[in-house]
């Protein structure tokens, strides 16, 4: 991870959790609390507020902002320049302008 950053949970019994062989390109961000899981790829910018959860497998496109509390489920995909304000179902794609069920 070069330029990313990863913030510790912000309570004495919480845990900011980042899973295995992950690809974290420039400037991305895990904020407090996020479980994060495996084999994700965060393009540059791919930001994440705190308390999210990203399931395994899921790419997020750069620029991609994703707001405090929502889940990214498992080999989802959110769009570049995507503003993220609620859950993103697993399998799914999610865009700058609409959520598409693929399956």
């Amino acid at each position: 991870m070069s330029f990313a950053a990863v913030n510790r949970s912000t309570k004495g019994d919480g845990k900011t959790r980042v899973g295995n062989r992950g690809n974290f390109l420039a400037y991305s961000h895990i904020g407090h609390d996020c479980q994060v899981g495996d084999s994700v790829v965060f393009s540059n910018n791919g930001t994440l507020a705190g308390h999210v959860e990203v399931g395994d497998h899921a790419v997020m496109g750069g620029l991609t902002a994703v707001h405090q509390f929502c889940r990214i489920g498992r080999f989802a995909i959110t769009g570049g320049c995507s503003k993220i304000v609620q859950d993103v179902p697993p399998f799914s794609s999610r865009t700058v302008t609409r959520l598409k069920i693929r399956g």
